[in-house]
């Protein structure tokens, strides 16, 4: 993401640090001798001069590039964001004179800590310009040392531990913020308004501050990442974001423009600049430099898209969409150089008053996950005040399949597989509700479909063991398709069962050429056959599919059991 801002007002950059008495660098700064108000107020002076005069720096060491970004423009406020989906990787690093430039700054900040030890800002610019320098411990110690307002210590410790990738204590580091912050400062930073989907943010701006608490918790549920990983990261990086505003509010910026809501907007909901460049020159004269700030890419959007106050059941695969072309929000987690959708397939299965959920998962056709172990794992969550129940495999295989029961309500399935050095993410989420317990007839369970090239699967164990990870069918390769029936029939009794192949609906334009006769019209394939009804509470059945004659394409299968209408279990496919 780059956010480029209108050329600033030519200004005489001054890149010494005139004015600001540096001491040498590993000089004892513990003999300061108290000092008066109104040397206090020269030294902040000071302090404030220097921070400036880093910044003018900056932009004049900024790296050139040429050319400006591709894609669409979304204007905010002054700026122009462009989603160029541009790894930070790619964008040039800042040079050393950057580097030492900002420790001198440092050094002289920690001289004013020194004189002015209960000083809120510059406790916070020591905070961020150490993150900037990648000095995650040292910023946490600065934190821990602060003297300032307890809301504002609080929340610098929430910045250093969530940047240093804690995220736990970082989370409880900006509850504890929150919890005692001025009250229009809470209502500012709780206020999602501008995260949430465009069919949330009408009925949300309804609530009052503390009426959103409720709605704020079921959005942070549905907006955590990934189940698997302790805390909410998104959620530490909300308040991160507001944190570093309120730094960047308060002194200089590396647009050189004056603070104004458009920034903030920008930081917090893409989070801050951590590169920038400066175009190249287009002309002989003197101008200050149109300068780019760089957020890290790729970006997701982590929010779910249906209205905070939906029930459960409703929530679909199709309510998150990670990758958007304009999204309100975006976030680029560390852990996760990309973060990919998934496609597993999942299975429920009764057990008693119980539901079983087998989710069966494929990574290997994916490049990202090339040479890199996985951890793969699938966790159910019924709301936002209770924790994920979790079953895990670490150093799995990138194909496998995972096995974990199911409670009596409806509850969202997440199904994540991550690499532990930081190359991938990938993850598939929806609600699932439990196979209902029907005592006046057959129940069916799910179709989990198999690799049956050795043999067919004559229960649970045997399809999980070669169950497809995707829902995608080969025409060379045998598939099996395993189902269980539940419930009691009389000891002579047959049940008729048929198993459709039906083409999916095509597309607008493919159904109108195929008016007119042409292309292939795949028809749908039915095959039907009697089988004696199940004598205990629970029968398995597995069948081979042929599918070597039939076109490629999108299919929905389905398997009906009984006369008029019967029970019915449906996957859809697609066929290579």
């Amino acid at each position: 993401m780059a956010v480029t801002a209108p050329r600033p007002p030519v200004l005489l950059a001054v890149f010494i640090l005139a004015g600001v008495s540096l001491p040498a660098r590993g000089a004892s700064q513990t003999a300061a001798k108290p000092v008066s108000s109104r040397d206090s107020i020269r030294i902040l002076r000071r302090a404030k001069s220097a921070q400036s005069q880093f910044e003018s720096r900056r932009r004049f060491l900024a790296p050139t590039t040429y050319g400006r970004p591709d894609g669409q423009c979304e204007h905010i406020g002054r700026f122009c964001l462009y989603h160029t989906g541009v790894p930070l990787s790619r964008i040039p690093d800042e040079p050393e004179a950057t580097m030492r430039a900002r420790r001198e700054l440092l050094t002289a900040l920690a001289a004013a800590a020194v004189s002015v030890p209960g000083d809120a800002w510059i406790t916070g610019q020591r905070v961020r310009y150490l993150i900037e320098a990648h000095e995650d411990s040292a910023a946490l110690q600065v934190a821990g040392a602060c003297r300032a307002q307890l809301w504002w210590c609080l929340s610098l410790r929430g910045l250093a531990l969530h940047d240093g990738g804690r995220t736990v204590p970082a989370e409880a580091a900006f509850d504890s913020a929150i919890a005692v912050m001025p009250t229009s400062v809470r209502c500012a930073w709780t206020d999602l308004s501008k995260l949430i989907g465009d069919n949330s943010r009408q009925p949300y701006r309804k609530l009052n501050c503390d009426q959103r608490l409720a709605a704020n918790r079921r959005i942070w549920w549905l907006a955590d990442p990934l189940y698997t990983r302790e805390g909410n990261d998104r959620r530490a990086e909300h308040f991160a974001r507001h944190t570093w505003a309120e730094i960047d509010s308060q002194g200089a910026n590396g647009f050189a423009m004056r603070w104004d809501t458009d920034l903030e907007d920008m930081t917090v909901r893409f989070g801050r600049s951590e590169k920038w460049t400066q175009d190249a020159p287009t002309s002989l004269g003197y101008s200050s430099p149109h300068i780019t700030g760089h957020e890290p890419e790729p970006n997701y959007r982590f929010f779910a898209s249906p209205r905070f106050d939906v029930p459960v059941r409703s929530i679909g695969d199709s309510s998150w969409s990670l990758t958007q072309q304009m999204p309100k929000e975006a976030y680029a987690p560390k852990y996760a150089r990309e973060f990919l959708p998934l496609a597993p397939q999942l299975a429920r299965f009764r057990r008693g008053d119980a539901t079983l959920v087998v989710a069966a998962y494929d990574v290997t056709g994916d490049t990202a996950w090339s040479g890199s172990p996985v951890r793969a794992a699938i966790a159910l969550t019924e709301s936002d005040s209770t924790p994920p129940t979790v079953v895990s495999v670490e150093s799995a295989a990138k194909k496998g399949a995972l096995v974990i029961g199911h409670g009596s309500s409806a509850m969202i399935a997440s199904v994540e597989v991550l690499s532990p050095d930081s190359a991938a993410a990938a993850r598939w989420r929806s609600a699932i509700e439990p196979i209902p317990k029907d005592t006046s007839g057959i129940a069916l369970s799910d179709l989990l479909l198999f690799d049956a090239t050795d043999s067919l699967a004559t229960g649970i164990d045997g399809a999980m063991t070669t169950a497809l990870g995707k829902l995608v069918l080969r025409r060379g390769r045998k598939t099996g398709v395993y189902w269980e029936m539940y419930g009691r029939a009389a000891a002579d009794s047959t049940l008729p069962i048929s198993l459709t192949l039906t083409p999916a609906a095509p597309g607008l334009l493919k159904r109108a050429i195929r008016a007119f006769g042409i292309g292939e019209r795949a028809e749908p394939i039915n095959i039907r056959w009697n089988e004696p009804g199940p004598a205990g509470t629970m029968s398995a059945r597995s069948v081979l599919l042929d599918l070597s004659l039939v076109p490629a394409g999108k299919y929905e299968l389905r398997l009906q059991v009984g006369r008029d209408g019967g029970r019915g279990s449906a996957r859809y496919v697609e066929l290579r």
